[in-house]
């Protein structure tokens, strides 16, 4: 198994990733909610780093949430600038990197994993490819002692005996699934029961 290529991550990146697994932290159900809204198609559309989303199908309550998140972004530098335009609200993110946690739903699900294998001092890629025989994907690769593992959210083939693949999940554990979890500790312990 051979790294061709992966998302190199920036500080930026890093902040993010752990503003958003405080986020969650602090607001889970408004997180899952608010994340769920911005991931459907006749509400929120994105092209490049910029998200356009339509107010009007948004409830009262969840468009007070999306401004307070993207507010929040806004002060870190997460998003460049945020245009309110009678109905439409445009938010221009910083990076694709960023944006790619809204452009693929559910993806924001491993950010409290990720976190805690990089507090544990895991390598750990974004966006990777790997060649074996053919070039592969992945959303998410770690190596955890001997083992890569692969975490993306469809089903992916096993390239060797040491590289274990994932589908990350909200709500099903299932074969290779990993089985999401607000607990970062359940989170963690789904995970290494899956590669053990």
């Amino acid at each position: 198994m051979q790294i061709l290529s992966y998302y190199n991550l920036k500080n930026i990146d890093y902040k993010f990733l752990d503003f958003t697994n405080q986020y969650i932290e602090k607001f889970p159900f408004k997180c899952y909610y608010t994340m769920e809204k911005l991931s459907q198609k006749d509400i929120v559309y994105i092209k490049d780093t910029t998200m356009i989303i339509d107010l009007i199908k948004l409830e009262e309550d969840m468009v007070i949430n999306v401004f307070n998140f993207f507010k929040d972004m806004l002060r870190r530098n997460f998003i460049k600038k945020i245009v309110y335009k009678k109905e439409v609200l445009l938010v221009y993110f910083n990076n694709e990197f960023i944006i790619s946690f809204f452009k693929n739903k559910d993806k924001w699900l491993i950010i409290p994993l990720v976190c805690e294998l990089i507090n544990k001092k895991n390598t750990c890629y974004f966006d990777v490819y790997i060649k074996n025989n053919n070039v592969y994907n992945y959303m998410f690769l770690v190596k955890v002692k001997d083992k890569f593992v692969t975490v993306d959210l469809k089903e992916m083939d096993k390239i060797d005996n040491l590289h274990y693949p994932l589908v990350l999940c909200f709500n099903n554990n299932k074969l290779h699934n990993l089985q999401f979890s607000f607990d970062k500790s359940v989170f963690l312990e789904n995970f290494y029961n899956k590669i053990n």
